[in-house]
């Protein structure tokens, strides 16, 4: 088959048609099932195959449990993850061979930690990462594309739709390209790049079809005459060019980018496979079953309200079945009656509500919504915990994806950028002799400390649980046991670590204790002696009595003497 379009008329407009062309080939099998995804798991589907996106409505939706799990998991999941007004950062360094105990580097890393959020709250992120996670959850992937604001200098965060752009990864199986089509009004096209040179062409459109849009491809990638030590944008580590496909790919900017600036985010990839997999896509075959479930039980319901009759063809058009109706027949052979009766409609609902469940746990709905799904039973604290902990291990999977892959890159690419631009400090600590400082950002959200407590103290609480039994009928078994080092591994499992005082100053306060423990013993002991040496010198200044033991061996004393 020979490709109707023309050629680009440059050569990295060229480039930019075949590459494209190889990644739509790349993402073909998966919009198929895209397609499914907008029938019946969204309640609607934005058409962005047209220059003017269309609104549709989903008309295969019977069940709402589908759309209700998919928006539960991006909040839910976005609460526990980076929720927002709770720390959620961490930032420490790998260095401590030379910096440990450095009081300016922990300053440091503090600083770091507020100005991250403070980045975050500056930007749209929080309102623009529910969005991000849904598309991933849904889709298999999400993808969201930071810019600069050049008035403010905040960052400004764009989720993508589904089939507006392709990827690609690189030989470690990270996206490292992203083709984008986007649809500018031609009247915006001067605006969004004021330094290209337009030919008659476009500028005639621009003129007289100001209104109207023109397909644009941008197209950020790793550059290949990649220069670190120049300064110029078309020396940058990932090129972007924007170019106007329907013009013969004629390149209306082109610069450059130190980072990637796409975050990409894709809960699962299997072997081969360049696009993710998400929730949606393994519930999409339970929530289509629901869906046709969902319209039986409707009809069924419709029918057993307000079914079909039989009626007597002498009355045929007369009938009436509106409450209060009167039909008058000849005879009981002939009356009017339901077509149907004994509709099962108990055993379609346990079919779905099955169905609802497996959709549920597809979106780890059971997890999120732990505590109103627990049965009527009184739970302790600690048995809540542990609950909650043993099921945050099923979808630690998930999160890791996205703190590595979305998370540690943003934080990575930010500090680094705002580092070059002065609005961030080097680090340079006293005494790591001009080694470079490496920092590494843990996360201590409710969902990573539920999986801290699980995977840190549930060997060593049910070590102690076992334990406990038989020091009841030998207590020496006790002496094997570190209580401090437990007490350690509890207090960092729950992230507070800072209630643990220094090992100096708990070996100070034990000495203490242990003074006055022996200083009251001896206050003790010298009251009792006290004591006894006065009821011995009262005893001894009485007369004994007289036949007393004690009258008699005076009285023998007094014979030898």
């Amino acid at each position: 088959m020979i490709d109707s379009q023309p050629y680009a008329s440059n050569d990295k407009g060229r480039h930019m048609q075949l590459r494209l062309k190889y990644l739509k080939d790349l993402r073909q099998p998966l919009e198929q099932v895209w397609d499914l995804i907008d029938q019946f798991i969204l309640p609607y589907a934005l058409d962005v195959k047209q220059k003017s996106p269309k609104f549709q409505l989903s008309n295969k939706i019977y069940d709402g449990t589908t759309i209700n799990a998919s928006r539960l998991f991006a909040s839910a999941f976005v609460g526990t993850v980076t929720p927002r007004g709770i720390p959620y950062i961490d930032v420490v360094t790998d260095n401590d061979a030379y910096t440990q105990g450095s009081k300016d580097l922990e300053r440091y890393c503090k600083s770091l930690e507020a100005h991250f959020y403070d980045r975050f709250n500056e930007s749209n992120f929080y309102e623009r990462e529910t969005i991000f996670v849904k598309k991933a959850g849904d889709y298999g992937t999400g993808a969201m594309y930071r810019h600069v604001n050049p008035e403010t200098g905040n960052h400004v965060y764009e989720v993508l739709a589904t089939k507006t752009y392709f990827i690609d990864e690189d030989a470690y199986g990270e996206v490292d390209t992203v083709y984008r089509e986007l649809y500018i009004q031609n009247r915006h096209l001067p605006h969004r790049f004021p330094d290209a040179n337009f030919n008659e062409r476009i500028l005639n459109r621009i003129k007289n079809n100001a209104g109207d849009y023109t397909k644009v491809i941008h197209a950020v990638e790793p550059r290949a005459d990649y220069d670190p030590s120049s300064p110029l944008a078309m020396k940058k580590r990932f090129s972007s060019c924007y170019a106007l496909e329907e013009d013969n790919w004629f390149i209306a900017d082109e610069s450059g980018f130190d980072s990637f600036p796409y975050l990409i985010w894709r809960p699962e990839v299997a072997p081969g496979m360049v696009w993710g997999v998400g929730p949606g896509i393994y519930a999409l075959r339970d929530s289509q079953i629901l869906q046709q479930a969902g319209r039986t039980l409707m009809d069924a319901a419709n029918k057993a309200v307000d079914p079909p009759w039989t009626v007597p063809i002498e009355i045929q058009g007369e009938e009436q079945l509106f409450p209060g109706g009167r039909n008058y027949i000849s005879g009981q052979s002939s009356a009017m009656q339901p077509l149907i009766s004994g509709i099962n409609y108990p055993i379609g609902q346990d079919q779905a509500d099955r169905l609802r469940q497996a959709v549920e746990k597809h979106y780890f709905v059971d997890y999120f919504l732990m505590l109103n799904q627990m049965d009527a039973r009184q739970r302790t604290a600690t048995e809540v915990m542990e609950l909650q902990s043993e099921k945050s291990a099923v979808i630690s999977s998930i999160s890791s994806s996205y703190t590595s892959g979305v998370l540690d890159i943003l934080l990575e690419n930010i500090f680094y950028e705002d580092i070059q631009n002065g609005i961030v400090p080097r680090p340079i600590m006293p005494g790591s002799r001009g080694r470079p400082i490496k920092f590494t950002f843990n996360y201590v959200g409710p969902l990573a400390q539920a999986q801290k407590r699980y995977h840190k103290i549930s060997g060593p609480q049910k070590a102690m649980q076992d334990i406990l039994p038989i020091a009841q009928f030998k207590p020496e078994v006790l002496d094997l046991l570190d209580v401090d080092s437990y007490a350690k591994l509890i207090a960092d499992a729950n992230n507070s670590v800072s209630l643990i005082l220094d090992d100096k100053i708990v070996a100070q306060i034990r000495q203490s204790r242990a003074q006055q423990q022996q200083a009251m013993m001896q206050a003790q002991q010298q009251a009792q002696a006290t004591t006894v040496a006065g009821q011995y010198a009262s005893q001894a200044s009485k007369s004994p009595e007289p036949g007393s033991p004690m009258e008699r061996l005076m009285k023998q004393q007094q014979m030898q003497q």
